[in-house]
This record gives structure tokens, C-alpha cells and sequence, in this order.
């Protein structure tokens, strides 16, 4: 006899925005780095992924945010959390330092506070880690997917050609030093000149007009 299991993950596609949502209530959504540890290379191979699309990535928290859970929402490009979610990174208590978590979320707060996280493993209040850079905004619970997907519908109103540029030129220079770092972001200035959205906006600016609808690239 054949045995249905629900999808892990749930996808609703709303007006050009894909919305995925973790799908394991009885779980309580468990994304904790011990069940992934088999699965790390994977893990990171999706983190990857996530960093590197073109199209924002926005993560939307509700609960508890630990782990891997919290990796997730670090790479993201974006994060709007309900004022009851918490994060923490939480391996040393179970005797597993969280080193994939780390690379990401010390790439969105200050040293000290990604190494606090670590070792103190302190579940914090969305709006102590809204303060440290982890999320954008904090909003209650009710208007949390008004929130995101406001957001989410903000972001196609702007040229699709700045955009997918800027969506790779903000990651790709944190890779290189500092010379090439300067370098690169002139070049995708350069490139990014020469698209129809740019030579519109800049001729509107300069005549003191309107700035147009989008166009393309």
C-alpha cells in the first residue's frame, strides 16, 4: 500500500512571485543544521544558489529561526521577521559548532555579535536581530505576508536590467580583493550604462523629466 507524504516544501505563484513555504508543521518546520549535517554539501550548494539567482530572494520568519533555519534567513537578500520570531545558532548546545551558519550570518551582522551567536547560543527577539542587520524589518505577525509581498511587489517596478546587474554586482566583489573589488564594480557600472533603462533615465534626469516606466533591457 502506497503511503502519501505531504511536500516538504509548498510553492504558490502570485502575479510573477514564486512563494515557497516550508511545509512540516508537525515538525514545526525543523530546519536544524543536526538533521542536515548528512546533506551539508547539499545545504550549501542551495545557500549557494540562493545567494547567486538573479531575481531578490526575500525570507519571511515566523517561530523560530535556528541553525540552518537561520542560515536560510542570512542568505537571503532580504528578511522581514513577526515581532514574536526568534534567531539563534544553536549547535553548541547539542556539541556541533554551526560552521556552514556562520559563513552566512557573519556575512550579515558585526564580528562580535555573528561570534556571540555562536557560543553564548541565546535565542534574540526579531527586533534585537533587526538591530544587528539579520533582518530588514519586524512587523506583527498579522501583517507579516502584507509585509513581504509588499516588498516582493516593489521590486519589479524598478528596471529588470538594474536589478538582475545589481543582484550579481553586490555579491561577486565580496570575493575579491579589494583592487578588483573596485575594479569589477566598474565594469558592471559600465555594462549596466548601456541598457535601454539606464539611457532612459539618464536622458530623463538630465532634461529634468519624469523618470519613465521601464523598458527593458
Amino acid at each position: 500500500m502506497n503511503q502519501s507524504f505531504p511536500s516538504p516544501i509548498l510553492r504558490t505563484d502570485d502575479d510573477g512571485i514564486a512563494v515557497l513555504t516550508i511545509n512540516a508543521q508537525h515538525a514545526m518546520n525543523v530546519l536544524s543544521e543536526g538533521i542536515i549535517s548528512a546533506l551539508s554539501a547539499t545545504c550549501s550548494a542551495m545557500m549557494l544558489r540562493v545567494v547567486r539567482l538573479p531575481q531578490p530572494v526575500i525570507a519571511e520568519v515566523k517561530g523560530i529561526a535556528t541553525a540552518a533555519g537561520c542560515r536560510v534567513v542570512a542568505s537571503c537578500d532580504l528578511a522581514v521577521a513577526s515581532e514574536d520570531a526568534t534567531s539563534a545558532i544553536s549547535g553548541d548546545n547539542i556539541g556541533e559548532y554551526c560552521s556552514t551558519p556562520m559563513v552566512a550570518v557573519s556575512c550579515n551582522i558585526p564580528r562580535k555579535m555573528a561570534v556571540a551567536m555562536l557560543l553564548l547560543v541565546e535565542f534574540l527577539p526579531a527586533a534585537r536581530t533587526a538591530g544587528m542587520g539579520l533582518l530588514n524589518r519586524v512587523v506583527p505577525r498579522g501583517k507579516l505576508e502584507t509585509t513581504s509581498m509588499d516588498m516582493a511587489r516593489t521590486i519589479p517596478k524598478k528596471s529588470p536590467a538594474a536589478v538582475r546587474v545589481g543582484e550579481r554586482a553586490f555579491y561577486e566583489p565580496a570575493e575579491k580583493p579589494l583592487e578588483e573589488a573596485f575594479a569589477y564594480g566598474s565594469q558592471v557600472m559600465a555594462e549596466n550604462m548601456k541598457a535601454r533603462d539606464a539611457e532612459a533615465g539618464i536622458g530623463a534626469f538630465t532634461r529634468e523629466e519624469p523618470m519613465p516606466g521601464r523598458t527593458g533591457q
